[in-house]
Order: structure tokens, then C-alpha cells, then sequence
């Protein structure tokens, strides 16, 4: 019998790539998919794009409503899933899928049988607006780790292929109403799978072309300009935003931690309450990413009570 799979994409203004996509996602072989869409609002004709879809396709059931971004936006649909799939993926609605994207992924989680908790990862081809082959991002020096994840989560969600177990936690966090806007979709199901002791799944060989344009919502197509202007956005517009990050998690899902992270939970919530808490953290090895960078300005962020 095929694995059931349930995917899930939030579209915006999509009318451009969303048909490609969409075909990419029906041509999975060596798996039943059924593909959920909430339209956030599109003014454009996403909408009746994604519509035509559904009236064709069985497996396409589409859903709209206001705009609330994206990350609030595939939660809905996260929230809302069924619970009898076998995994759970993400998409975006500008890529393309290779078409065993999903059965290769399905396949890699098989050979941790005993793994409760299972989160599958890759890498990807990051393309032009015209799908030009750029480069291949293997998340060099990765940590799958919870504290380094929390400094920087680096994978993206529109690799990610997940079980039922992991859903059943991420169902706790009500990222809508509750998470004061301080974390994307994707980086919260991988953050919390970590902190209850998932052990992760990566590929460093990519089933999916990126499609890397200037109306890219996600990080994936901004210059590098943005990017830096993204980091140093922890001293003010994203300051206290790990801090946040993990005071949500801990409060949502406290008791599926383990005892290691919740610790490192409670020395990050606390850590501004005295000089020697914030000294301590400012040195713990736990909550490097890898990347000197982003572990220099955290440094400094956590010195100044940014973090």
C-alpha cells in the first residue's frame, strides 16, 4: 500500500508559478497525495488558478480567507490536518518537485524505525525565477540541535516530511493567536521537534528546485543586503525573538521536553534576571549554530538583552 501523504501550501499572489508547482506536487510516484490549500488572500488569480485544480483533482481540497501571512496561514491548515496520514510535507507554491520528492524522503524516515518522532530534511537547488540551476544549499555545518536551532533554525519547510506523532505535538502551539508573530511555521515544527528529542533525517542530495525571485516571501529570495539587514533586525525589530521562540514552546508543550531542554529552556528564560545568567548563556556551547556570524551577533545580542 502507497503512503499516505498530506501536503500543505498557503498561497499569496501566486498566479505567476502556482500551475507548475501544482503539477509537480500531482506527479509524486509511490505515494497517495492529498494536497490542502488556503489561499491568504490573493488578489491576483491565484485563486481561480487553485480553484480550476480542485474541480479536476479529487486530492485537491482548497480553502481561503483573509490575509494573515504566511506562517499563520500554513498553521491553519496545519491545525486543521487529518490525523490518519501516514507523513505531512509543506510546500510552497513558486518551486517545482521532482516527482519522487516525497517517496525518497518517506523512504529515508523508514530506516529509523524506532524513532517515535520523525522529521525528515534535505537540500535543495536553488534556481532563478526562470528555473536557471544557481547553486546547491546543503546547509553546510549544520547542528540539528535544539538550542543551535532556536539561534538559527537554517532548514527550510518546503523540504520537510513529517509523521503523525510530530503532529500531534505541534497541534498543542496555537501559532495563530499565541506566538506574537516570533516564528515561521516551519521553523517551529523543527525547533519543537528537537526539543522533545527528535533525531533528525537529512539528505544532503536536493528533490526540489527553489525558485528564487524578488516577490519570494521567505529568506530564500532576498539579496544580501536583506539578509544582513535581516540579522541586525535582532538589536530592534526582532529583538527578544528567541527569548520568545522558546518561552512559547515551553509554555505549549512543557511536558513533551526532554529533561536536557527544558533546562536549557528555563537558563534562556531566565537568562536576563542577573550578569552571571547572562554571561553564562552568552558562552553556552548548546546554543551555537555553527556559523560564526549569527553566534558573533547572538553573542552580542544576548550581552545587551537583545535575544
Amino acid at each position: 500500500m502507497k503512503p499516505k501523504v498530506y501536503v500543505m501550501m498557503s498561497t499569496y499572489n501566486g498566479e505567476k508559478y502556482i500551475s507548475e508547482q501544482l503539477d509537480s506536487i500531482l506527479a509524486q510516484k509511490h505515494v497517495d497525495v492529498c494536497l490542502a490549500i488556503r489561499d491568504d488572500g490573493s488578489h491576483d488569480n491565484t485563486l481561480k488558478i487553485i480553484n480550476a485544480y480542485e474541480n479536476k483533482y479529487k486530492n485537491i481540497n482548497v480553502y481561503h480567507g483573509k490575509n494573515i501571512g504566511y506562517a499563520a496561514s500554513f498553521w491553519t491548515l496545519l491545525l486543521s490536518s487529518p490525523d490518519d496520514y501516514d507523513y505531512y510535507a509543506f510546500a510552497d507554491q513558486d518551486d517545482i518537485w521532482e516527482n519522487n520528492k516525497l517517496a525518497a524522503g518517506i523512504q529515508a524516515l523508514k530506516s529509523n524505525e524506532n524513532d517515535a518522532l520523525k522529521l525528515y530534511a534535505s537540500a535543495l537547488n536553488v534556481m532563478d525565477e526562470d528555473m536557471n540551476f544557481q547553486y546547491t544549499n546543503v546547509f553546510k555545518r549544520l547542528r540539528a540541535k535544539f538550542g543551535s536551532a532556536v539561534t538559527r533554525p537554517r532548514l527550510s519547510g518546503c523540504t520537510m516530511i513529517f509523521n503523525s506523532s510530530l503532529l500531534s505535538i505541534c497541534k498543542k502551539m496555537d501559532l495563530v493567536e499565541k506566538s506574537e508573530n516570533c516564528i515561521s511555521h516551519d521553523a517551529l515544527v523543527y525547533i519543537s521537534f528537537l526539543a522533545c528529542g527528535g533525531r533528525l533525517t537529512f539528505s544532503r542530495k536536493s528533490y526540489i528546485n527553489l525558485r528564487r525571485h524578488p516577490e519570494t516571501v521567505t529568506g530564500h529570495g532576498k539579496g544580501i543586503l536583506k539578509r544582513v539587514s535581516s540579522v541586525l533586525n535582532i538589536f530592534t525589530s526582532r529583538k527578544n525573538e528567541a527569548l520568545k521562540q522558546v518561552t512559547f514552546i515551553y509554555e505549549s508543550i512543557n511536558d513533551c521536553l526532554t529533561d536536557e531542554n527544558r533546562g536549557l529552556c528555563m537558563d534562556i528564560i531566565n537568562y536576563r534576571s542577573s550578569l552571571s545568567s547572562t554571561l553564562r548563556l552568552c558562552f553556552d556551547k548548546r546554543i551555537k549554530c555553527g556559523l560564526l556570524s549569527v553566534d558573533l551577533t547572538n553573542f552580542f545580542a544576548i550581552l545587551f538583552h537583545c535575544y
